[in-house]
């Protein structure tokens, strides 16, 4: 839209950028992106000389194929653990957790931080969260190598895949949470959301009409209240079955970007028994 060129024109050029963005007209846009295309507000912005940009270009952005992430930073962790004092270990177990409380028989903290399936073990008084619950495309890609985000994003993940999406869910449950991963595309309810899905692809990326589908996913995100400075992590402690539980939740579409500040916040106010060490 004109606005989002507004703001990449006015980010592509500040002084302060550091991360090397900057701003292309639509021309250059379309150079780098064959295909794309755009509303009628941005072509009329940009022909009235508005600052106004088709794109804003970060050449040293990076896309986070997320599971291969969450797999090495596990690893590590045990290396890290590993390193520490004898009996220091990181171990990952998958356990079913009905009540925090019991925790406490085996662990001297706990903390909670397992995205939108927090709901069902605290009440929204306590972690307000609001649950978004999304499905996304897995396609295999012809002919682009840069990421594109926008409302919808086409984000390829090596020459093999790239993922599109999401739809926006809002009627999510904390139950919905616990069949997060890939769905069977013959039901209804998926069926609607890859439709829905190709025609945010061709939207964003025409060209994706004629990707074929891998697989289709489904995931739910635990959105934060907005405030007025943004919507914000949620990040302290509760008391849950009567018991102080630290948490971290409301990360929203945000995790990569924030989970290693939040951690480190999280690990100083628990080895210092201080949540005011957590900046408000």
């Amino acid at each position: 839209s004109a606005k989002q060129g507004l703001d990449f024109a006015k980010h592509g050029a500040s002084e302060d950028n550091e991360d090397g963005a900057r701003a292309l007209t639509t021309a250059e846009t379309l150079e780098t992106c064959p295909g794309l295309e755009y509303t009628d507000d941005v072509l009329e912005a940009e022909a009235k000389g508005e600052p106004c940009a088709g794109s804003l270009f970060i050449p040293e952005g990076v896309i986070v194929d997320t599971p291969r992430y969450l797999s090495a930073l596990w690893d590590a962790c045990t290396i890290l653990a590993s390193r520490g004092v004898a009996g220091t270990r990181a171990s990952f177990r998958i356990a079913s957790v009905n009540r925090v409380g019991d925790l406490f028989d085996e662990f001297d903290e706990v903390v909670l931080c397992c995205g939108a399936a927090v709901a069902a073990l605290v009440d929204y008084e306590q972690i307000p969260i609001q649950l978004q619950g999304g499905h996304v495309l897995e396609l295999k890609p012809e002919g682009l190598d840069i990421g594109i985000l926008g409302t919808t994003y086409v984000a390829p993940l090596g020459g093999a895949r790239a993922m599109v999406g999401p739809t926006k869910e809002y009627d999510a449950t904390a139950e919905d949470a616990r069949r997060a991963g890939v769905v069977d595309r013959t039901t209804a309810r998926v069926a609607a959301a890859e439709s829905q899905l190709r025609e945010l692809g061709r939207k964003a990326f025409p060209p994706t009409a004629n990707w074929d589908v891998l697989q289709v996913k489904y995931g739910v995100r635990g959105n934060p209240p907005r405030t007025p400075s943004g919507a914000l992590p949620l990040v302290g402690r509760v008391r849950v079955d009567d018991e102080s539980v630290w948490f971290a939740a409301g990360l929203g579409a945000r995790g990569l970007v924030y989970h290693g500040l939040v951690g480190d916040w999280l690990a100083r106010a628990i080895l210092e028994d201080d949540v005011d060490a957590i900046p408000e």
